[in-house]
């Protein structure tokens, strides 16, 4: 019998303070049912507006631990804190920008096994036309380069059995922790199943992903990433993916 939670939720957060709390309420009207088995593991990589505070705040009732990183060590840094941290037989991830309201968490969770991870397709990605651009040419890359065979690689809303990253090694900093992670989950054996999931519009803050120089540090990082070596397991799931 299991003894620690079912599902962790990983959210990686710098200067959120605007938007964590709706994050935090969109993770407890998705799945906050669960009492204990959920978990949520804030990562705050040096925010300095306060984003914990307002995040302890909204997490009242609920199992919040914070991870608190002095100084901002990147986004793909910040993940791997969280996934070491997490305890849950499932480790569900999503941005701290509140683009992602979670309403089909639930539906993911019920589709997760051990040997299947869960992953969001944004149909309606509500971002400038140049960032759906690259969003698609960076997803292109990543399948020529390591032959991870989805179709947003990037989308924040991803749940994976935690245990398929037992002995793996990730260390990518920056954005392209994404592609190591699902090269990693694949090379493991585990199955992706592709969901379809609704993308909001950014209202608060500054996105960075498209920064050059943002995108060039994930581009170094995709050309040390080696191809999967695919291990003995399930046969290549997707979902049924509904018509954006």
């Amino acid at each position: 019998m299991a003894t620690g939670p079912r599902l962790s939720v990983v959210l990686p957060a710098r200067d959120e303070a605007r938007a964590i709390g709706g994050v935090v309420s969109s993770v407890r009207a998705a799945v906050g049912g669960l009492g204990p088995e959920l978990e949520i593991i804030l990562v705050d990589d040096g925010s300095r507006d306060g984003t914990a505070t307002v995040a302890r705040g909204a997490a009242e009732g609920l199992a919040l631990t914070v991870v608190r990183h002095a100084s901002c060590r990147g986004y793909g840094a910040a993940l791997r804190a969280g996934f070491e941290a997490a305890r849950g037989q499932f480790v569900f991830f999503t941005d701290a920008d509140g683009q992602f309201p979670l309403g089909e968490l639930p539906q993911a969770l019920a589709l997760a096994r051990d040997d299947v991870a869960v992953l969001g397709v944004r149909t309606r990605r509500a971002d400038p036309l140049p960032r759906r651009v690259l969003g698609a040419t960076w997803s292109a890359l990543v399948r020529a380069r390591t032959g991870v065979r989805v179709r947003d690689v990037n989308c924040a809303f991803k749940l994976f059995p935690r245990a398929a990253l037992d002995g793996a090694s990730l260390r990518c900093d920056g954005a392209a922790v994404s592609a190591e992670l699902l090269a990693a989950l694949e090379s493991a054996g585990v199955g992706f199943v592709e969901i379809p999931v609704q993308h909001r519009p950014r209202t608060h803050g500054r996105a960075s992903g498209a920064l050059p120089r943002v995108v060039l540090s994930a581009c170094r990082e995709l050309a040390t990433l080696q191809p999967v070596r695919r291990a003995a397991g399930p046969s290549e799931r997707t979902g049924a993916l509904s018509e954006a």
